[in-house]
This record gives C-alpha cells, sequence and structure tokens, in this order.
C-alpha cells in the first residue's frame, strides 16, 4: 500500500514492522476505520483472528503475550469496540504480559468538533497500560517501536495505540525506521548483582534450619534449569503461584504445592513453620490474602521490591537466572544446618497434608472437582499438554491439581482473575501450535459469558476439549455469602442442552457423568477438527476444602 508518489504509508509501514517483528496473528473485530490496516496486515502474511467480541481478542492477545514472551496483538475500533477491548487490556498488566492494544480514533480534521462516538482513549487507557501514545504520520514508526519495547521491558504489560482514521492511508514520514528498527529486541537482561550481595544471600539460606522458597510469575524470564539448580543445591522446599507452575516441575521431590488454590489452608500452615522464605520472582499480585508473616525474607527478582508487600531483608535484583546460578555454585550454600534431605521431606509433609484436606467423595451422579481434573490430566497423553483455566471454583482445583512438569503448560488469570479468559487463552495456544494438546477448563458461569467463541473454535478447525464444570451457580460467590451468613441470592441460573448448543455452534457436544467417560471424551477431542463442548456435572460442596 503506497501513496500517490510510492511512499508507503502508515498502515503498510506498520504492518511491515509487525510481520518482522513476528507477529503471526492479530485477534480483534474490525470497523470502517480500522479497514486499512486490515488490509495492509493481509498483504504482510499477519492472520487477522475475528472474535465475537473485543474483550475476547484483547484475552487471546494476552495469552500470546504469555506464551511467546513478545507482544500479543489486538484491534479494535473507536468508541464501543474501544471499551469493549479495556478488560483484557487491565488483564494483562495485572498478568505481567507483553500486549499491543491498538484502537482507532475520530480523524484528526473532526476530533475536536464530533461528538459521535467520541472519547478520550488515551486517558481511558492510561492507567490500565504501560503507555498509551497516539499514532501519527511524522513518527509512526517511532512510537510504535516504543510501545513494543516498553510492553516487553521490566515487568511486562500492554501498550495501548491510539489511531486516528485518516492517519492509515497518510505517509509514512519517519522511513528510516523500514531499515532502523529491524526485527531487534532491546537486550532485557538486567546486571547480574554484586558479589557481596550475593553472599550474604546464600549466608543466610544455608543458615536457616526450615527455609522455603517461593516461586511466582516474575521467575519465569529465569527458566526452569536455574530456578531447579538454586532449589538443589539450596535443599529448598518449593511452593508455587500458579502462573508459575512448571517452573519447578511438579514431578520433583522439592515441589510442595500452590498457594491460593485448593488446599490453601494446608500451604499456609506449612509456610507458618518457616524461618526464612525465599521469594524468587514472587509478584504479590497473585496474592487474593493478607500476607501476615513476620518470617525473614530473601528476594530474587529482576525488580525491586516496590510493592513492600511481604517481608524482605535481602534483596538480590538483576538477572535472576544468572544470580540464581551464581547462589547454586556458591560454597557458602551448604546445607549442612539442615540435615540431607530435609527439603524434600518437608515438601513430601506439605503434598501429603494437602492430599488428605482434600480427601472426600462426591455425591451420585457428580464428579468430584479434584477427580475431574485429575482424569482431563491423565487424558492428555503429553507431558507438555496446556491447560487454560477460566476464573471461578473449579480454578482452585485445576491450580493444584493440574500437574505439570513444564513452565508454559498452565494458563491462569491471577491478576486481574478475569472470567471470559480461559477459553480465549485456549485458542490463542492452539493457534500457535495445532500440534500440541490443549484444554480448556472453564466453569458453567464462565462460559455463559463468551457462548459465541464455541464458534469462533469450529470456524478455525480448533480440536479443542472444553471442559466444563457444571454446577448452574457462581460458586465462588455462594461460598463468600455462607462465610458471611448472608442467605443465597443472586447466584443460581439454567443450563442449556449443551449437546444441541455444541451441534449449533459447530462442535460436537456431550456429558460425562463419570471420570472414566470424561477421560475418554477428552481424548477423543484432541483428535477432532474442531471444539469438544464436555459438560462435567461436579458437586459443589467439594469446592469449601
Amino acid at each position: 500500500m503506497e501513496t500517490q508518489d510510492g511512499r508507503p504509508t502508515v498502515a503498510a509501514a506498520i504492518a511491515g514492522r509487525l510481520a518482522r517483528y513476528g507477529t503471526r496473528f492479530v485477534f480483534g473485530y474490525p470497523g470502517g476505520e480500522t479497514l486499512d490496516l486490515l488490509e495492509a496486515m493481509r498483504r504482510e502474511g499477519i492472520e487477522f483472528v475475528l472474535t465475537r467480541h473485543e474483550a475476547t481478542a484483547s484475552f487471546a492477545a494476552l495469552a500470546t503475550g504469555e506464551l511467546t514472551g513478545r507482544a500479543g496483538v489486538c484491534l479494535a475500533t473507536l468508541g464501543p469496540g474501544a471499551t469493549n477491548l479495556v478488560s483484557g487490556v487491565a488483564a494483562a498488566l495485572l498478568e505481567r504480559a507483553p500486549m499491543l492494544a491498538v484502537t482507532a480514533q475520530l480523524p484528526r480534521s473532526r476530533r475536536e468538533s464530533t461528538t459521535h462516538q467520541r472519547l478520550d482513549l488515551n486517558a481511558l487507557y492510561a492507567p490500565i497500560t504501560k503507555g498509551s501514545f497516539r499514532i501519527d504520520p511524522g513518527d509512526a514508526l517511532r512510537t510504535l517501536e516504543k510501545g513494543l519495547r516498553l510492553a516487553v521491558s521490566g515487568r511486562p504489560g500492554p501498550v495501548h495505540l491510539e489511531m486516528p482514521s485518516d492517519v492509515p492511508r497518510a505517509e509514512c514520514a519517519d522511513q528510516i525506521g523500514l531499515d532502523w528498527f529491524g526485527g531487534s529486541e532491546p537486550d532485557k537482561a538486567a546486571p547480574v548483582a554484586p558479589l557481596e550481595l550475593l553472599r550474604d544471600a546464600a549466608g543466610r539460606i544455608a543458615a536457616a534450619r526450615r527455609p522455603a522458597m517461593l516461586l511466582g510469575i516474575g521467575a519465569r524470564a529465569a527458566g526452569q534449569p536455574a530456578v531447579t539448580a538454586f532449589a538443589e543445591a539450596a535443599e529448598l522446599p518449593v511452593v508455587v503461584a500458579p502462573k508459575a507452575k512448571g517452573l519447578l516441575s511438579e514431578n520433583h521431590p522439592l515441589f510442595g504445592g500452590v498457594i491460593e488454590m485448593l488446599g490453601k489452608q494446608a500451604v499456609v500452615d506449612w509456610l507458618r513453620e518457616a524461618d526464612l522464605l525465599v521469594y524468587v520472582g514472587f509478584d504479590p499480585v497473585e496474592l487474593d490474602m493478607l500476607w501476615e508473616f513476620r518470617t525473614p525474607g530473601v528476594l530474587l527478582d529482576t525488580v525491586p521490591d516496590t510493592d513492600a508487600y511481604y517481608r524482605t531483608d535481602i534483596e538480590v535484583t538483576g538477572d535472576t537466572g544468572a544470580n540464581l546460578r551464581a547462589l547454586a555454585r556458591d560454597p557458602r550454600m551448604d546445607t549442612g544446618a539442615r540435615g540431607q534431605g530435609d527439603g524434600r521431606a518437608r515438601a513430601a509433609a506439605l503434598r501429603d497434608e494437602i492430599s488428605r484436606r482434600l480427601e472426600g467423595s462426591a455425591n451420585p451422579g457428580l464428579l468430584a472437582p479434584r477427580e475431574a481434573i485429575e482424569a482431563v490430566r491423565a487424558a492428555a497423553s503429553s507431558p507438555r499438554a496446556l491447560a487454560a483455566t477460566d476464573v471461578g471454583a473449579h480454578k482452585m482445583a485445576a491450580g493444584q491439581f493440574w500437574r505439570t512438569a513444564w513452565p508454559g503448560c498452565f494458563l491462569m488469570s491471577n491478576g486481574q482473575s478475569s472470567m471470559g479468559y480461559g477459553l480465549p487463552a485456549a485458542m490463542a495456544a492452539k493457534l500457535l501450535d495445532r500440534e500440541r494438546q490443549v484444554v480448556a477448563l472453564i466453569g458453567d458461569g464462565g462460559l455463559g459469558m463468551y457462548l459465541g467463541e464455541l464458534e469462533t473454535l469450529a470456524r478455525l478447525g480448533l480440536g479443542i476439549p472444553v471442559v466444563v464444570f457444571v454446577d448452574r451457580q457462581l460458586s465462588l460467590i455462594v461460598l463468600g455469602q455462607e462465610r458471611r451468613g448472608y442467605p443465597r441470592y443472586g447466584v443460581d441460573f439454567g443450563s442449556p442442552d449443551y449437546r444441541s448448543l455444541a451441534a449449533s455452534l459447530g462442535g460436537h457436544g456431550c456429558v460425562a457423568g463419570s471420570a472414566a467417560q470424561l477421560h475418554s471424551e477428552v481424548a477423543a477431542g484432541f483428535g477432532r477438527d474442531t471444539f469438544t463442548l464436555i459438560a462435567v456435572p461436579v458437586d459443589e460442596r467439594l469446592y469449601r476444602f
């Protein structure tokens, strides 16, 4: 796409830069104001994924950022398109996911005189992004590059770009950017901590008699090998936040459990016994609890502890992977104060206690949430199978009992905790790798918000088993009412015919009344070229443990 004098338009320049950046998919819902950009993306080979709602597009872009480490991209028009996009953009900020959210805007010549669909989008997006910028022909590529780099720097997050509708067809004036920016990314590695600080941390960890490690989302950049080597060298039993699942294999003898999920009280009681807490990328954005431990703490992260949520006596900031490796090699990391195998024994004790507290049989005709999650996991033959869970009571079971040996195999909205995340996240994961086994775990309340996206899965030919936990109520809200002594009110709803619903939207539907049947249907669903909607009646009583 060129202007009359043969120079590239802003739309062509931006689409070309996104293609060189590695953008394969842009999720969104078009409007007349976005058609030039849409056409430019088509010419660059970027696949536009039409979703049935803009929020779905932003959630899918969020998951793309989580899985690739590069900004996922979503697109919406002005007015209601831009406001519908907000939920997923805000979630990306709190899920620490790099994202580029592009919205249209009124043309520059009519910005002050038009009132129809006129909203100050930069002001709307500023509080929920790392930056909100307007695209102008004079510096379009520089602004885009600024957004891409900002999205992945420090704690990753979303950036919003507002594009007036007359800008895409204008000449791109900063053409130096076409070659200047290329396809490179900024060096995100922070420096290694000073040697003296590392020595202090090693000495404090070695001297502790009952230390425990808390592993969080901020450790993703460090990688599993560095995390594992450090935990083994220090003989540290490990508790993970849900978004850090797999950074230490959940088959590892030092793995204890997941905090803030089913069995939470067992984890909290266990942590109270520690005399040192070692926080590795442990971001309190995932915590929905008051952190009342006065236990001394050592922090290893890429960013300082500006949240001041938990006690830190020593803060080791910088390249977390390099710092973990340096500590693992430090001869001061002598665990003699504890004894060989102490960390493994304490991790095993926590696993056993979580399991003991969550024992319970479902009523006839219903499945226990734990039983359902374990049946789904057993049906996934690949060790790198991915589960994307929505928000609701079922996520508490999924976070604890979807076991994975690898990072990037479990997606959950746990910073903003957004209902409606699970299905778009599964969609994005499957699009990124169509050979991968991907399953969506959805509550019947959450599914009701985004039923139309089942058609999107069918249209895209995505063989995703969608497991729906059916209890015809908002179980987390019911639990809250019970704790406060309130009567049950405003939490119940009806249930569709899942078989007919799936068929009408181009998929396969069934009801699984047993763990064996659920296992069979999930396994079959992986082999289809459309979604499989599996309704699982669950015993909501067992969410109370």
